[in-house]
Parts: structure tokens; sequence; C-alpha cells
């Protein structure tokens, strides 16, 4: 169980490291709409920056909602003396 943990957080991470990195491409994409000359190539430059905002933006919710799904799950074994974060009694 552990290890699958593990291996579903370092699915996460790397789907939010794809997100940031796509969604800062973006950025240089839509500088390029403005610098390049022709309309044909603007089209071309407009659709890659939206396909590389559409990628971000899946990206950036599917490690949301693996983020859900591993807050949901049981944590891995705690260390002695730590008392789990479901245990920790709350008083008002």
């Amino acid at each position: 169980m552990a290890s699958m943990r593990h291996e579903l957080e370092q699915r996460r991470d790397g789907m939010w490291t794809g997100a940031h990195v796509t969604l800062l491409l973006v950025v240089p994409a839509a500088y390029g709409a403005v610098l390049v000359p022709g309309l044909v190539l603007k089209a071309l430059v407009v659709a890659a920056a939206m396909g590389l905002a559409l990628a971000g933006y899946a990206l950036s919710t599917s490690a949301k909602r693996l983020e859900v799904i591993l807050d949901e799950t049981v944590p891995g074994p705690t260390p002695p003396g730590v008392t789990p974060h479901a245990e920790v009694e709350h008083n008002p």
C-alpha cells in the first residue's frame, strides 16, 4: 500500500510539474503570436498556445483530483511517538 501511495504521490508531483511547465510556455507562445508575420502563422502560434494552455489545465485538474484522493486515503506508517492526523482530538 505504501509503495502504491508513493507512486501516486510521484505521479501527482509530475502532473504539477508538467502543468507549470506547459503554462509557462504559453507566455512565449503568446509573445510569438505578436512577433510572427502573416495571419496563417499567427493562427498556428495561437493554436499552439491554446493547446499548451489546455494541456496545463488538464494536468493541474488531474493533479488536484489526485490530491483529493490521496488525502482521503490512509497515510503510510507513522513514526513512533507521532499521533496520526485522524486520531488528534479537536476541542472546541
